[in-house]
């Protein structure tokens, strides 16, 4: 629990310093209302996001934006290998983003307020993660789809937000 508080509260501080439409934490409903307003990123496995996903979203799975380097786990990876796995989930700077992943247990939750910071990071100000994740989504009976989203690739560039790194 301590992992996802802390996380989200990195998530949360840092959105502050910039404009935000969004909030960091989205509910259900409000995602249901707003889909087609926002880019969203399933972090489950692939098989998992096959058999159904919230419709719009694209699956960007964890392993992607934190890898292992050396023997470090949850590194970023390369910054162009970075810009590479955005732009093909079709963000740019100025998408607002909502990510959500399964939440059966505190190492899901974190992964989510993982990759939200990892966005913002990337430059992204606008993103949230949704409250209750996939399993809040199932559980109040929202539209689940399981056709693979089609991508419009994007083509911008990040400016990378090093002032949120920490640096021994």
């Amino acid at each position: 629990m301590r992992t996802f508080i802390i996380g989200l509260l990195l998530l949360c501080t840092t959105a502050t310093s910039w404009a935000r439409d969004l909030a960091p934490i989205v509910t259900v409903d409000w995602l249901e209302k707003n889909l087609t307003e926002v880019k969203i990123i399933d972090i489950r496995k692939a098989d998992e996001y096959r058999e159904g996903h919230i419709p719009g979203a694209v699956n960007v799975m964890y392993g992607g934006l934190a890898i292992k380097k050396n023997a470090l786990d949850n590194e970023f990876p390369l910054l162009d290998d970075f810009t590479d796995i955005l732009n093909a989930a079709g963000l740019t700077s100025k998408s607002k983003v909502v990510v959500y992943n399964k939440v059966d247990n505190i190492l899901e939750r974190a992964n989510m307020t993982r990759i939200a910071q990892t966005l913002v990071y990337a430059g992204i100000a606008n993103v949230a993660v949704l409250d209750g994740g996939w399993n809040k989504w199932i559980a109040d009976k929202k539209t689940v789809i399981k056709d693979t989203v089609a991508v419009k690739p994007a083509t911008g560039t990040f400016v990378f937000n090093n002032k949120i790194l920490v640096d021994q």
